[in-house]
This record gives structure tokens, C-alpha cells and sequence, in this order.
């Protein structure tokens, strides 16, 4: 299961649902886990580095058509 956005977005749009549905941060923060799939906020954080690629072929699914990908690496390190 993919997150719909990084967590830094996630946890900007929990700031902004806390802004206008006066909640506190953690019932805020829980409520963007639920849409996302988790029960709480903390389960999403464990979890979010089992959702990351780990092999090339991983990492090809993790892109949407029409992404841009820029590789960098020092000279000589074949690119």
C-alpha cells in the first residue's frame, strides 16, 4: 500500500484539518492515518519504511507516468 503523499505533506495537511475542524494535533494527525489506511498516526510512521522500494524493480512501481528522475552520483561511479 502506497501513502497518498510523503509524511511531512501528510502531517501539513493534519496542521491545516486542526486549523479548521478544532481537534488537537494527535486527533488530527490519527484522522490523516485513518484515510490513509492505518489506525493511528504512530502505525503509519512504523510502517512508512516497509512502504518505500528496496529492489530496482520496486522502485519502477513507485512511479506515476510522466515523473520526472534526476540520478546523481560523484564522477566514475557508472550512472
Amino acid at each position: 500500500m502506497k501513502l497518498s503523499a510523503p509524511i511531512h505533506v501528510l502531517k501539513s495537511q493534519a496542521k491545516s484539518l486542526k486549523k479548521v475542524e478544532q481537534l488537537t494535533m494527535a486527533e488530527a494527525l490519527d484522522k490523516i492515518a485513518n484515510q490513509e489506511g492505518f489506525s493511528s498516526w504512530s502505525l503509519l510512521q512504523s510502517k512508512a519504511s516497509e512502504l518505500f522500494p528496496k529492489s530496482f524493480d520496486e522502485i519502477l512501481d513507485f512511479f506515476n507516468g510522466g515523473d520526472l528522475v534526476l540520478i546523481g552520483a560523484r564522477p566514475s561511479y557508472g550512472k
